[in-house]
């Protein structure tokens, strides 16, 4: 806001004649200029002479649109000039132009009046033009009032304040400029100590030097809520990005450092702090992890965000392959074509195979790794360890895989964990459950006649009929015959009791079909009605039908099978020996029941 204002001061004379009045007046027509300006901020305006600065009296003319400089370096000296003036004494500034003459009368602050004056006497006092800026709130500096201080001056300790009716104005906060052209920054009204950075706008900090003042000669680094930026010319102006040269003191992202010297890499005017990569000219440059470019090193560079690259004396260098030590010298990083491994794997150098963590070097391998194939493998003080056979925990990760002569067998199937001394399922390669037998039986008779363990995981159930009235021990007593090549894993007697002839982890040979049989439970159930070669006529007790669903569900629940889906055919999991053998097992009545049997299983199960 721009305001011109005028004051009016009346002096009152107590003896001053009129030859003297004449005389000076006499003076001012001989074009004798003298200029009393204030050091604190107004131009043209004579305050007290606590406050007063006093311009060069010397008969030389002193042109009328004289400045300050904004970095307050012309204030300063003309204060040690004012302090000469006298708190009682008084000045009379003339000033002579074409169009009128005017007398400017001087006063101090304790209205002491010298002995020339009259009781008479009243000088009118111009105020010049005079800005004022402030950011939050909008205050208007004032002058002169009826001897009262209002505006921008010192105070008895000589700091810059702000002044309303004689006293601190508290409420004036923000960037003030002054009728010099100065601007300062004020706190409740006192001048902010710095130096420091202080908020313009919302897209400018500007910096103000030891006494509050905007400096804006200064070009450097300065922190600002805990952040270094980049200043220029006084100004934060949040644009600035690349390397500039300075100082720097403050709390960076790496944390706190104390008086850096160095190339400073900077992002939209704010010091980085932290390890980075640029481009420049066709090449990219390392900034090491304070936020210094660094031309020194040779070796991985490593930014912010954690990604690692090789650097040939600060230049990146994509063309290196092998280990590269970091600017600790203690780590070493996996580098592939210039670009650091965040893998956890194998590598092999000069016929040796040494272990990586995210890219970072643990020594020679020992333990099962990846090592850029399809298959892990299993090491021994960094060779490949054919001997090793059973389960082994992926280094990196909590998966374990079954390794078979040093590599992990990556298939589905049953294997027998010797330190465990279970039997459990592996599903491409990985542990997955312990394979177990049902609580249901009631009669155990183990046929030698199987494969053992099963080559495939279990995920279907093959239904068969004994094509007679056995008991479960009876059927048990023609299994447990090696000479007639045939078993179950379970049969059920018409009595709806359970027996069991080869344990679920092993195969049997039931349905003249090795591939079924590898992923199938397979189930005999007894007849109390014989039918005919062709399939019909037979029939199963109901206590038998009830003992299968009841077995075909436990079966499912602890092989995570989560139901059953009967086709007809070969291709659903629940089937029958007549879809892998030209065979009428098992029976017509059977065969009809399968749909119910499957929907009665998954409701078991609580699936549809």
């Amino acid at each position: 806001m721009r305001l011109r204002k005028y004051a009016f001061i009346a002096l009152l004379s107590l003896t001053l004649p009129v030859n003297v009045m004449a005389a000076e007046t006499a003076t001012a027509t001989d074009a004798t200029e003298e200029v009393v300006q204030d050091v604190g901020e107004t131009e043209e305006v004579v305050q007290d002479a606590g406050e007063t600065e006093e311009a060069d009296t010397s008969d030389e003319e002193v042109s009328e649109d004289t400045t300050y400089d904004a970095s307050c370096e012309g204030v300063e000296a003309a204060s040690d000039e004012a302090d000469t003036v006298s708190s009682a004494s008084v000045k009379t500034v003339t000033k002579t132009s074409a169009a009128a003459t005017s007398t400017v009368a001087e006063t101090s602050s304790t209205a002491s009046v010298s002995d020339e004056a009259t009781d008479s006497d009243r000088t009118a006092v111009q105020i010049s033009d005079e800005e004022l800026v402030v950011d939050t709130p909008a205050v208007i500096v004032d002058e002169m009032a009826y001897g009262t201080l209002n505006g921008c001056s010192k105070d008895s300790s000589g700091w810059m304040c702000y002044f309303k009716n004689g006293s601190v104005d508290t409420s004036v906060n923000g960037f003030v400029k002054t009728s010099s052209g100065s601007w300062y920054y004020f706190v409740s009204g006192k001048a902010k100590k710095g130096p420091a950075l202080c908020k313009k706008s919302d897209s400018l900090l500007w910096y103000i030097d030891s006494t509050g003042c905007y400096n804006s000669r200064f070009t450097g680094f300065a922190s600002y809520n805990n952040t270094v930026y980049y200043v220029e010319s006084g100004q934060v102006t949040f644009n600035k990005t690349g390397v500039y040269r300075g100082t720097v003191s403050g709390k960076l992202e790496c944390g706190t450092v104390s008086d850096i010297v160095g190339d400073w890499y900077v992002i939209n005017s704010k010091v980085l702090g932290e390890g980075y990569f640029y481009t420049s000219g066709g090449k990219t440059y390392y900034v090491n992890e304070v936020g210094v470019k660094d031309e020194t090193l040779t070796g991985a560079g490593e930014d912010g965000d954690g990604n690692v690259k090789y650097v040939n004396q600060g230049v990146v260098d994509l063309s290196y392959s092998g280990f590269a030590a970091k600017s600790d010298g203690k780590t070493e990083i996996w580098i592939e074509k210039g670009i650091g491994s965040k893998e956890t794997k194998a590598v092999k150098v000069s016929g040796t195979y040494y272990g990586i963590t995210k890219g970072v070097k643990t020594g020679k391998a020992n333990g099962l790794y990846d090592d850029d194939t399809d298959t892990p493998k299993y090491f021994k003080s960094g060779k490949l360890y054919t001997s090793y056979n059973g389960f082994a925990t992926l280094t990196g990760s909590d998966t374990e895989y079954w390794v078979e002569s040093g590599k992990a067998s990556i298939t589905n199937k049953v294997v027998y964990d010797s330190k465990k001394k279970t039997y459990y399922t592996i599903k491409n390669g990985v542990r997955w459950y312990a394979v177990t037998n049902s609580s249901m039986v009631s009669y155990t008779c183990i046929s030698p006649n199987k494969t053992s363990p099963r080559n495939n995981i279990i995920t279907s159930i093959t239904i068969h009929h004994m094509a007679s009235n056995l008991s479960i021990e009876s059927c048990g007593a023609g299994f447990a015959n090696s000479s007639r090549q045939a078993s179950s894993n379970y049969a059920i007697g018409s009595d709806g009791r359970v027996g069991q002839y080869v344990y679920e982890w092993d195969r049997s040979w039931c349905s003249a079909n090795a591939a079924n049989d590898n992923h199938s439970i397979t189930i005999e159930v007894a007849d109390d009605v014989i039918g005919d070669d062709n399939g019909n006529g037979w029939h199963s007790s109901t206590a038998a039908i009830n003992s299968l669903v009841n077995l075909c569900a436990d079966i499912c629940r602890r092989n995570n099978i989560s139901s059953l889906n009967y086709t007809g055919t070969g291709s659903g999991n629940l089937n029958k020996h007549c879809d892998f053998w030209s065979t009428a097992c098992p029976g017509d009545y059977l065969k009809s029941l399968l749909p119910t049997i499957a929907a009665r299983v998954n409701a078991l199960l609580g699936s549809s």
